[in-house]
């Protein structure tokens, strides 16, 4: 009888070998109530799809396999039709998420989302008070709104998890904050990966490099984005044959994609690389057609010149359309990257010795 780690690694080696596309990011629109200043979302031309063309997709995704699909944007719930396209995609049997600020979630809207049933609502908390949280979202009283709406969510019963993101402006609060998300009865997840503009001028106005976190910093606060290490290298190891480490090494294009409030196709939300319009092919002509995707997937099995050889390659995690976007080639590796993985695994050497040997034994 298999274990768990066999039944995982199984599993995902079916998805991978059969390119099913296991989750898509739906994008609803780009328009947004906020102005965080670490995103990058903007509004480009063209009219978002419609009700009608959003069910279609949905339709082909339920043909293409898929089986995890996250409501996002933007605001996802600045689309009156959110509820519409939710029931829709429930009577499809999806699993559904949203990604959310929370602002706009009323007892109503709560309430609403419990007939949706989804896995999980995640909203954005980025500050312990309202004058951090609202200097980084650019809007008085954002941060009330998001407690209430944790509490509405609660109430209803439908899971939450807390997304942050960490920057120079919150990074005194992270222990405060992961005090606050456990008082709410909910769970958290913090990054640290700031995404540079997908736009040069962009990347000249709003440069990263002053919101981002620094080395000595991201080791402050380790703990509280792995909280548990040992367990995220183990599941790293699950599935190390499929997130290998030559030039391209995820699964964006191969089982993760997103979907653009205008219809595009993109690998994921960093590699903005777009594969394909659903307003003029098919989801199914784009997946096994898309020249763009047929490339990374070749890539998958072409060795990095730079990291393939690397003792701390399966310690870090490098993101080839986070290299992109920074002006790098997509196998190298984005910057700071070899700098943290130096410290995940000096962190993991104190913290659990036996599974260091362990991975030096298996060559990783």
């Amino acid at each position: 009888m298999l274990n768990k780690a066999e039944v995982f690694t199984s599993f995902v080696k079916k998805v991978y070998d059969n390119l099913i596309p296991f989750e898509v990011l739906l994008e609803l629109t780009y328009r947004c109530n906020l102005k965080c200043i670490h995103c990058w979302v903007g509004e480009p031309p063209g009219e978002e799809l419609t009700t009608e063309e959003w069910k279609n997709i949905l339709n082909q995704l339920a043909d293409a396999g898929t089986f995890s699909i996250s409501f996002t944007g933007g605001e996802p719930f600045l689309r009156d039709d959110w509820l519409e396209l939710s029931l829709y995609a429930k009577k499809l049997h999806f699993a559904i998420s949203f990604l959310t600020n929370g602002t706009l979630i009323t007892p109503a809207i709560a309430k609403a989302l419990k007939d949706v049933n989804p896995v999980n609502v995640e909203v954005s908390l980025h500050g312990a008070t309202p004058e951090t949280h609202d200097q980084i979202t650019q809007v008085k009283g954002s941060f009330k709104k998001v407690i209430n709406a944790i509490h509405y969510l609660r109430e209803e019963k439908i899971h939450v998890v807390a997304s942050t993101r960490i920057m120079n402006v919150n990074f005194q609060e992270v222990p405060y904050l992961d005090k606050l998300i456990k008082e709410l009865g909910i769970v958290g997840g913090m990054g640290y990966a700031i995404t540079p503009p997908h736009t040069s001028e962009e990347q000249i106005k709003r440069p990263v490099e002053k919101i981002r976190i620094s080395l000595h910093q991201f080791s402050c606060i380790f703990p509280f984005i792995y909280p548990d290490i040992s367990k995220t290298i183990r599941r790293r190891l699950e599935i190390k044959p499929f997130c290998n480490n030559n030039i391209f090494n995820c699964g964006a294009g191969i089982s993760v994609v997103l979907i653009s409030p205008k219809g595009d196709v993109y690998p994921c939300t960093v590699l903005h690389l777009k594969a394909g319009s659903l307003r003029l092919e098919s989801f199914k002509e784009i997946w096994t057609q898309s020249e763009l995707l047929l490339q990374l997937r070749e890539l998958r099995n072409t060795p990095s010149p730079i990291c393939s050889n690397c003792d701390l390659s399966f310690y870090c995690s490098r993101c080839p359309g986070l290299a992109l976007l920074e002006g790098k080639d997509i196998g190298e590796p984005p910057d700071g990257t070899c700098e943290r993985a130096a410290l995940v695994k000096e962190k993991l050497e104190v913290e659990n010795p036996d599974l260091i040997q362990m991975l030096q034994n298996q060559e990783v």
